[in-house]
Order: C-alpha cells, then structure tokens, then sequence
C-alpha cells in the first residue's frame, strides 16, 4: 500500500473542506416574472481523490493499484424564467480535469471522461479532461401543462439510466407532464 506525505494529505484535505463548506450557501428564492428575472445560475467545483488497492489472487496474493487519481470538478447550470410566462430553456455544462492519474490504474474511474469516447467500446486507456453540456431544453408550461424538449436529464422515478458514472447522465428526448392540484375540505 502506498502512504503520502503530509502535504499532499494536509492539501488534500483544505481542498476538501472548502468545497464542502461551499454547498452551505442559502440562496433566496426569486419572485419576478418573466425569462431574465426568475432565472438561476447555479454551479459547483468538487475536488476528489481515489486511492484503491486491490489483491490480485494471480500474483501471489499482493495488492497492485486498481484506482489511484486526483480529479477537479465543476458544473454551470442556467435555468431560465419563462417568456410570456410560456417558453424557458434550461442550459447546463460540467467539466472535469485529471490532476494525476497512475498509469497502473487505467480502467475508468467514473470522475472523469473515457478516453475512448465510445460507449460500447471501452479500450480500458483511462480518463481524460474534458468539458460536456449535460442539459440543452428548452421548456413550456401553459396552466398545469407543462414539456421539456431537448438533451435533458430523468427526473424522478425512471427506469432510464443514460451511464454508470458520477458525471451527470443526459438523453435526448421529451417529457411531456400535467401538474395535479388536489384540494382538502375542512368541516
């Protein structure tokens, strides 16, 4: 097994209580109308750090890297208002950048993206930095009806699963709904 030195853990973990203490942040809850003012920009940076041995029973039982990286993430997410109070569009991007990455350890590590860009062709290589738009829809509602059209993301229960990875999962497609307004009578 390896150990580090106390730098890099003391750096490691600074890193880490900030990005975790950077999700504590109320934000208030916009009351305007329209496209411009009721939209949010929401975004995160997320630092992580795998390291993982494994025993590998075909060479005499020793422990041999199975993940060791570093990685930063972050994410940008732009949703909109409504115009007319009808039409929106929800955009969003995450991006994901190696810091290091062991060479013993080159399968996926589902922080970053595969460098084989193929889905059903993994070359087992490991992972590369990349950027990604994860959310392109455009959005509209009319009284309880509303749709989503575009690169969007499952919402709720879904039998769908667009990946195995950490990374946020998209499909292209649409998500046509109707808002259930249920009414309590008090004697």
């Amino acid at each position: 097994m390896r150990t580090f030195s106390g730098k890099r853990s003391t750096l490691a973990l600074a890193i880490a209580g900030v990005t975790a203490m950077s999700g504590f942040m109320a934000m208030p809850e916009a009351r305007a109308e329209g496209f411009i003012d009721d939209s949010t920009l929401t975004g995160g940076i997320y630092y992580w750090q795998r390291e993982r041995d494994r025993k590998d029973v075909t060479d005499g039982d020793k422990y041999k890297t199975n993940l060791s990286h570093s990685t930063w993430n972050a994410n940008l997410d732009f949703q909109s208002g409504y115009a007319a109070d009808m039409f929106g569009l929800d955009i969003a991007a995450f991006t994901a950048i190696e810091m290091a990455e062991n060479g013993d350890s080159s399968h996926p590590n589902e922080i970053a993206f595969s460098k084989s860009n193929k889905a059903y062709d993994e070359d087992w290589s490991g992972d590369k930095s990349g950027i990604s738009l994860y959310k392109a829809a455009a959005k509209f509602k009319y009284g309880p009806v509303w749709a989503r059209a575009g690169y969007i993301q499952p919402t709720g229960q879904t039998l769908l699963a667009p990946h195995w990875s950490f990374m946020p999962g998209t499909y292209q497609g649409r998500k046509p709904g109707r808002i259930l307004i249920t009414a309590m009578l008090v004697r």
